[in-house]
């Protein structure tokens, strides 16, 4: 435990490094985060020295001797963890394991994370059966927060009663959108289980129940073909006979093809009202390509951002709070308006 003036000290430099971070680019939450656990990583050679102690935990029987694999350098050790006061619930195995680090920096505790990942994903490919494996350090993982929730609460039975007047194609949609909700979250004692990337694709598929279900409700208007030629004309009229594949591709997707980028339009300006602009914008327009939330569900489905980059986490969950934001909205929207 440290003195209150270290204590002092330590929280100064990470509201200044907060500062150096949002000067940067990072919205609020990112920067916060971020310097947090820069500090967290000034710590590690006094706490740790040169190895990150990790508790690997799963389904497994523990090796009979000090498993070592060079080429991680990783050591997992076979000696189970017994305390009932660890972080991992007993219904695992969990082990005690040592991973080396490279270098005492931000990116050093990314290269942790990966092989640790690696080595893991391992153990499942050449596992059969159904097991599952994870891993926790206070270093790289969530301590865990929140609070109870009341199940005898009076708005349940009024929503209750909102779905079972929706029509069946339209509760279909409701009901798949609650289902990812619920599906996402994770108790309160598991949040050594929380995973961005699972939430975040969660919450997206929601989005695209509560889009079709808005368009149920009410059908948006399609352009007819006079309507298109018109648009098309008007947008090439700008560009002085000079044709680019990309003002091919835009007139395709916002004026032929009606996308689920439209559908999503109609949708938000149905259920958000004034805040329908900022919403699209998050989801589909965002000036920073990498910020859009499609473009982070694309990144995390198909296999284009770093599991392992503790930094890439902390985009994605500071992004995931507008999405958070406009699926309660449109969720609440849907059935308050059909209910009207």
């Amino acid at each position: 435990m440290g003195s209150k003036k270290s204590d002092t000290e330590r929280l100064d430099r990470i509201l200044e490094r907060r500062r150096e971070l949002t000067k940067s680019g990072l919205d609020n939450l990112h920067a916060s985060s971020r310097a947090f656990i820069e500090s967290l990583i000034d710590q590690l050679p006094e706490r740790q020295g040169d190895n990150l102690r990790i508790i690997i935990y799963g389904d497994f029987e523990p090796p009979s001797n000090d498993l070592r694999i060079e080429s991680l350098g990783i050591t997992v050790y076979p000696k189970i963890i017994e305390s009932e006061r660890n972080v991992i619930p007993s219904l695992f195995r969990r082990l005690e394991a040592t991973v080396e680090i490279y270098e005492n920096s931000y990116d050093g505790l990314i290269d942790v994370a990966k092989r640790v990942n690696i080595l893991l994903g391992a153990f499942q490919l050449v596992t059969p059966g159904t097991g599952s494996f994870g891993w926790w350090s206070y270093f790289t993982h969530d301590t865990g927060a929140g609070a109870h929730t009341e199940l005898d609460n009076p708005s349940i039975p009024i929503f209750v009663e909102y779905i079972f007047n929706l029509p069946e194609e339209i509760s279909k949609r409701i009901e798949g959108a609650l289902y990812w909700i619920r599906d996402s979250n994770v108790g309160m004692m598991e949040f050594y289980r929380k995973n961005q990337f699972r939430e975040f694709s969660s919450y997206w598929n929601a989005f695209e129940c509560l889009v079709e279900a808005a368009g149920l409700i009410v059908k948006p208007k399609k352009l007819t073909s006079k309507k298109k030629q018109t648009l098309i004309d008007n947008h090439f009229a700008t560009k002085d006979g000079k044709v680019l594949l990309e003002d091919i591709i835009y007139c395709y997707d916002n004026i032929i093809n009606y996308s689920f980028k439209q559908k999503a339009r109609h949708a938000l300006y149905l259920c958000c009202g004034k805040y329908a602009d900022d919403y699209f914008v998050q989801c589909f327009s965002h000036p920073d390509k990498k910020q859009r939330l499609v473009e982070i569900r694309n990144a995390i489905n198909h296999g284009r951002i770093t599991v392992a980059n503790r930094d890439e986490l902390l985009r994605v969950e500071s992004r995931f709070t507008h999405l958070h934001t406009i699926v309660r909205h449109m969720m609440t929207s849907i059935l308050k308006h059909h209910n009207a």
